[in-house]
């Protein structure tokens, strides 16, 4: 006698593999379903890995809105060149009503010609989740991140920014729940996590790792960090934890 999985089962299976699959994969998989009508994934497009911009500039231009209109997590990981990211590519990125959790390297964003980085463009208007992937940027305000409309949850990959941000946002974090840093050095953690500020966690955790968990999971270093956060506030565990 035959075995076959229950409906409920064969879809939770299906959406596994769905999850592991990255978008240009998805046709591949779709050729595969037994009965994809009914096994199809709900939101086939979580998440949208690009590795460089020129990846973001061809789904752009191969006119994909639908994978655009639904992606809610973004990250881009090669640095844009000054001007990559100027015009039609930059206006696309404004039009995901979608768009919550954003990774990308803010400080070559935008034309290195203006004089302030431009955080209430609208690129950046339903943002919640913000990672800076910048390796450097001593001379950007990065105090001007505040001014992104919805964001209450900012983490920084690089270790370098930390010594001058946490001073500089504690004055203006304003709707800033959670302040995180991402680092696999133990020993910058180690030493990071004398501050006491409640809304400051550090996370022993590679970028790539964890925003590949998020997307896919919904169990990232941001929920990790909300759950430590209440604890604390309930003196649940010592803050200096």
């Amino acid at each position: 006698m035959k075995w076959y999985p229950t409906p409920e089962l064969e879809r939770q299976i299906f959406e596994i593999a769905a999850n592991l699959s990255l978008p240009v994969d998805m046709a591949a998989l779709m050729l595969v379903a037994w009965r994809v009508k009914t096994c199809g994934p709900r939101d086939p497009h979580p998440g949208l890995p690009l590795f460089n911009a020129a990846a973001l500039l061809r789904l752009i231009d191969e006119k994909r809105k639908t994978v655009l209109a639904n992606t809610r997590h973004l990250i881009i990981q090669d640095p844009a060149t000054p001007h990559s990211l100027e015009s039609h590519e930059l206006d696309a990125l404004s039009s995901m009503p979608a768009l919550r959790v954003l990774g990308i390297h803010v400080s070559r964003l935008f034309n290195r010609k203006r004089a302030v980085l431009d955080f209430t463009h609208p690129v950046f208007c339903n943002v919640t989740h913000l990672e800076v992937l910048d390796t450097e940027g001593y001379n950007v305000p990065w105090e001007r991140l505040v001014d992104i409309p919805n964001l209450a949850h900012l983490a920084f990959s690089k270790m370098w920014v930390y010594p001058m941000l946490v001073d500089t946002l504690r004055a203006h974090r304003r709707q800033l729940e959670c302040l995180v840093f991402l680092s696999s050095d133990f020993r910058a953690i180690d030493v990071a996590s004398r501050r006491t500020e409640v809304w400051l966690v550090m996370v022993k955790r590679c970028s790539n790792e964890n925003w590949q968990w998020g997307a896919l999971t919904g169990l990232d270093c941001w929920r990790a960090a909300d759950k430590f956060i209440a604890e604390r506030r309930a003196s649940r565990v010592p803050s200096e934890h």
